[in-house]
Parts: structure tokens; C-alpha cells; sequence
């Protein structure tokens, strides 16, 4: 049963790979593949050292963000906060997917601090805090990191 199955799938394999290299992407009147043209050899090629690395630069693919929500509640009440990488600008927070935010949690005096490990291509948050009490409207804070002065992010 096993060589069956083994020789089924090889067959099928095969007819799959025979089917896609026969129906290549071929433009009306050509026949063959156009050459890539090779870069010039007038050029230099680049060496290690014709690269230029800012020197505040660690050279790490991701860095700390440090949250502190302590601003946000006030003594005794409870919110539940979301931090997002999306710009708050462009979409609408009430109609935004929270399903892939980045953090996800209550808030109160004692869980009030938040620490983020991010890689480098997010430079944008934003915090909804969500209060428990109906009566109080969401907060929304951004976060810019070409703005930040540290890795420490108070939300007030």
C-alpha cells in the first residue's frame, strides 16, 4: 500500500512540474527568455568599509519600549488597554481589527507597567485605553519613535 501511495504521489509530482514549466509566461513573438543585463564593469563593487553606519546605531533588529500607563488611572478605577502599531490617522479606532495588537491588557495601581520588545520597522503606536466606567470617553494616545525622547512611553 505504501508504494502505491509513494508512486501515486511521485506521478502526480511529476505531472504537476510538467505542467507548470510547459505553461511559462511567454509573450506573443518571443520564443526565448530576454538576458539580464550584467552590471557594468566600470562600477565598483561595494566593500565593507564604503558603507556608512550611523554611530548611534547598535545594529539590533529590535529595541525596548517601556510603557507606563500609571498616568491614565486614576486611583481605584480600572481600564483596559491596547496598544497597536497602526496609525491612528488612517483608521478609525472604534472600526479598527484589535486581533493583532501588540499588547492586550487590564490596567489598574497594580499592573500599570507595560515593557515591548519591537523590531525596528515599527516606529508608530497607538494606546486605547478603554475605561470601565461607560461614562468616560476612550483615550487614544500616539506614539512616534523618530519623536521620543527615550524608550520610556508615558501615556497622559
Amino acid at each position: 500500500m505504501k508504494t502505491m501511495l509513494s508512486t501515486a504521489k511521485t506521478i502526480l509530482l511529476s505531472s504537476a512540474i510538467t505542467f507548470l514549466c510547459a505553461c511559462g509566461a511567454a509573450k506573443d513573438g518571443e520564443d526565448e527568455a530576454t538576458p539580464v543585463s550584467a552590471p557594468s564593469p566600470s562600477a565598483p563593487e561595494p566593500t565593507i568599509n564604503s558603507f556608512s553606519i550611523d554611530p548611534s546605531n547598535n545594529l539590533e533588529s529590535i529595541y525596548e519600549l517601556t510603557i507606563d500607563a500609571t498616568p491614565l488611572i486614576p486611583e481605584g478605577e480600572l481600564a483596559y488597554l491596547s496598544i497597536c502599531d497602526v496609525d491612528v490617522t488612517t483608521t478609525n479606532v472604534l472600526s479598527m481589527s484589535y486581533d493583532n495588537c501588540l499588547l492586550r491588557s487590564p490596567v489598574n495601581e497594580n499592573t500599570d507597567t507595560f515593557s515591548l520588545s519591537l523590531p525596528n520597522h515599527i516606529d508608530k503606536l497607538v494606546a486605547i485605553a478603554w475605561f470601565y466606567d461607560l461614562t468616560k470617553e476612550p483615550l487614544i494616545v500616539q506614539w512616534d519613535k523618530s519623536l521620543a525622547e527615550g524608550m520610556v512611553w508615558a501615556l497622559n
